[in-house]
């Protein structure tokens, strides 16, 4: 049946806080700090990807390449019948969406579908997605999956419009890193000279309208980290064990094997919401950079991000709390933007990119066209590290490297 082509989370380059592959360590503050470690590569005013929100240097796209003639064509096909798919739910969605619900429950049951709306109701809520409802219905030899699909959203959306499905979210998501890919690197390079309307901008306007609805979900379900989030997500979207009894004889119209070894359909990974948000707050950083709207939407959602997942593991709330900070840099709040690196230096006195991060803000070599370059202070920030990491030292002084080779 028709699933999202939905991808693992994207490559963040030798960016500051690099995430990525980490966040199923949510909650371990050693495994956490070894990540952060291990990611987190050195970079130069000369790398080709680096830290999304640096104007005066260029970065690779987020997406995922795909490297051989082998890979884009297996890619291409895949696609290809995904959307020959849809197309046909899309039909059946057209010739059904004015029919009640009465009408909509008899074509399903001509399909081998026979429910009650109260049972509807409760396995919409368990399986939080149409598509994976629609997936586990037993059905007729000669059922139509593509228009059951069909039949299956129509009818949720007719009887429980009020019950929370991934569905339009995982489009939106993969709608999202569709409009991020590309094989002409020349073209990514283009884009980050100018401000023309591009495919970073494309991906953020479709992501950010999504997070009010994860964020009134999370809270629904009383989730307050992204763990939660991912492992709801897994369960949702991937094989798990829903069922309902339906008559006298017991039968189940309805069912899925357990199979704690399954993953969600198009290869994703158990930290991809995590990597999702992660991978919004980055584009929006590229914006803001250039668009103080854009940073102030920016500054809305990594707070919201935040406050609403405070039980997130170290690694996933370092980037977002590392970002609050650079946006209010970006917005010339400097004082704020002091007092956010003052409170992760705080909670992460050992971590290198705790007094990185701030030491850039001031530093010549990074952000040249912001105007707020304080040489003595950027020094005085990566010294103030050198006296308090024992990892990573090296990072910390080739930043200092760059501010002596520069004859500052």
């Amino acid at each position: 049946m028709d699933k999202p082509e939905f991808q693992s989370g994207v490559d963040r380059g030798n960016n500051k806080g690099n995430n990525k592959g980490n966040n199923n360590n949510n909650g371990n503050n050693k495994d956490s700090n070894q990540a952060r470690s291990k990611n987190r590569n050195e970079k130069s005013s000369s790398d080709k990807a680096v830290f999304a929100n640096t104007p005066s240097r260029p970065r690779s796209s987020l997406s995922e390449s795909i490297t051989t003639r082998d890979e884009r064509l297996l890619d291409k096909a895949i696609r290809g019948a995904k959307r020959d798919k849809a197309r046909r739910i899309d039909s059946y969605i057209e010739k059904w969406k004015d029919s009640s619900s009465s009408d909509l429950s008899k074509a399903l049951s001509q399909q081998g579908v026979r429910i009650q709306v109260d049972q509807f109701r409760g396995l919409a809520a368990k399986a939080r997605s149409y598509r994976k409802l629609a997936k586990g219905w037993k059905l007729n030899k000669q059922a139509d999956e593509d228009e059951v699909t069909a039949l299956t959203k129509l009818l949720w959306d007719t009887l429980c419009p009020d019950v929370f499905r991934y569905d339009e979210l995982t489009d939106a998501i993969a709608e999202g890193y569709a409009k991020l890919e590309t094989t002409d690197e020349s073209s990514v390079t283009r884009l980050e000279r100018t401000k023309s309307d591009g495919p970073e901008l494309a991906a953020a306007k479709t992501w950010l309208p999504w997070w009010p609805t994860l964020r009134d979900y999370a809270k629904d379900k009383g989730y307050n980290s992204v763990q939660q989030l991912d492992e709801d997500f897994i369960r949702a979207m991937g094989v798990g064990v829903v069922s309902a009894k339906v008559n006298a004889t017991n039968e189940e119209p309805y069912s899925y094997a357990d199979d704690s070894d399954s993953y969600p359909e198009g290869g994703m990974t158990k930290t991809q919401i995590a990597d999702w948000l992660l991978d919004l707050e980055m584009v929006l950083g590229n914006q803001a950079a250039r668009d103080n709207s854009w940073a102030e939407k920016r500054l809305e959602y990594v707070c919201e991000v935040y406050q609403s997942l405070t039980g997130s593991g170290d690694e996933f709330l370092f980037q977002i709390r590392q970002a609050e900070g650079e946006t209010l840099f970006l917005l010339k709040r400097l004082d704020e933007g002091d007092a956010v690196y003052e409170r992760l230096i705080r909670d992460f006195p050992n971590d290198a990119w705790s007094y990185i991060g701030w030491g850039d803000e001031y530093s010549p070599e990074f952000w040249k066209d912001r105007g707020v370059v304080d040489v003595a202070k950027s020094r005085s920030i990566y010294t103030r590290g050198l006296s308090s990491v024992t990892d990573e030292r090296d990072a910390i002084e080739d930043r200092l490297r760059m501010l002596d080779s520069a004859g500052k």
